[in-house]
């Protein structure tokens, strides 16, 4: 139920992410470096995301969360990401509770799935 550190760090071939929903858990330096990536999608079962498991991410431009709850995210899950370029993109009655929070909050624009 979770994806095991380390596991595609640095994939610099990578440009997208889609987590099965089968996961509940992105550990600690998951992702990190896999700058190609422009888009990543979680699904609602994700409640929690370690430190640094989407760091280094150079490339975002779309963020899909699908859950309602914002999920357990350490604040520097997007260490040195470039989020401030990026939509995150949540359930339209979850936009405030991304808002309201670290780190999403830092997201360029938070948007309701359409």
């Amino acid at each position: 139920t979770s994806i095991d550190g380390y596991v595609l760090q640095n994939c610099s071939g990578l440009t997208s992410i889609n987590i099965p929903n089968s996961v509940t858990k992105i550990e600690y330096l998951t992702f990190q470096g896999c700058t190609s990536v422009t888009s990543i999608t979680v699904p609602q079962s994700v409640i929690n995301i370690d430190k640094y498991a989407f760091g280094d991410f150079i490339s975002l431009k779309d963020f899909f969360c699908y859950s309602e709850n914002v999920p357990q995210t350490d604040s520097d899950a997007f260490y040195n990401s470039l989020i401030v370029h990026s939509t995150l993109h949540v359930p339209a009655g979850s936009v405030s509770a991304y808002k309201a929070v670290e780190p999403w909050k830092n997201f360029r624009s938070i948007v309701a799935i359409e």
